[in-house]
């Protein structure tokens, strides 16, 4: 009796939305790839993925680049790209110092993104935590190139802190342009703040 009065009082909207809650968090909505290409090779994956990494390359490296652009294809989010990054910078940076940095470069991504995320979760933006990897992944894009050379030529402290700034600021425009078009204004300072501790650490590691 007690489950047929439960039955009875069930409203149909709720189901329904809890139905689509349900499948909004669902694992295959969280991933952008698309269904068909679970059944391509291998190497046409590779591809696919190389050629999305490249194209995000493309935006991240071109300032003057369509806003629209950017943000469409950097929150479309994918972690090969911030991995690969991420273990570039980590390689590069371990060869400036004569203690191990690799470990923590690579962790200081990782955690530090899921702290950016917090605060931009709890101040009302709605990126997720991959999103928020991504764009402060290929944000890294700018120290990669700068630690290259750095890495394999002696540079002048100045100079290489110079140059590492100038490419941080670079890092932080792109993550703020993006960022900017899903955040209230007078919540900027707030949510782009931790983002520029994000990209500061970094000058730290590449110039010491």
């Amino acid at each position: 009796e007690g489950v047929s009065s439960f039955a009875d009082n069930l409203n149909p909207e709720s189901l329904t939305t809890l139905s689509e809650q349900i499948t909004s968090n669902s694992p295959s909505s969280l991933s952008p790839i698309n269904k068909n290409t679970l059944n391509e090779t291998i190497l046409t994956t590779l591809k696919r993925d190389l050629s999305e990494i490249m194209i995000k390359m493309k935006f991240v490296i071109n300032p003057l680049s369509s806003l629209k652009q950017q943000e469409q294809h950097i929150i479309q989010w994918d972690l090969w790209g911030p991995l690969l990054f991420n273990i570039i910078l980590s390689i590069t940076s371990s060869f400036q110092s004569n203690s191990n940095q690799f470990v923590m470069v690579f962790a200081l991504f990782w955690i530090g993104g899921v702290l950016v995320y917090l605060n931009g979760l709890m101040l009302g933006t709605k990126l997720s935590l991959f999103s928020y990897w991504c764009l402060l992944g290929y944000g890294l894009v700018p120290y990669v190139i700068a630690s290259i050379p750095l890495a394999l030529f002696k540079v002048n402290i100045v100079i290489r802190f110079i140059a590492v700034l100038l490419f941080a600021l670079w890092a932080f425009v792109i993550s703020m342009k993006i960022l900017r078009r899903r955040i209230e204004s007078k919540r900027t300072f707030l949510i782009m703040y931790p983002v520029g501790l994000f990209y500061a650490f970094f000058i730290g590691l590449l110039v010491i």
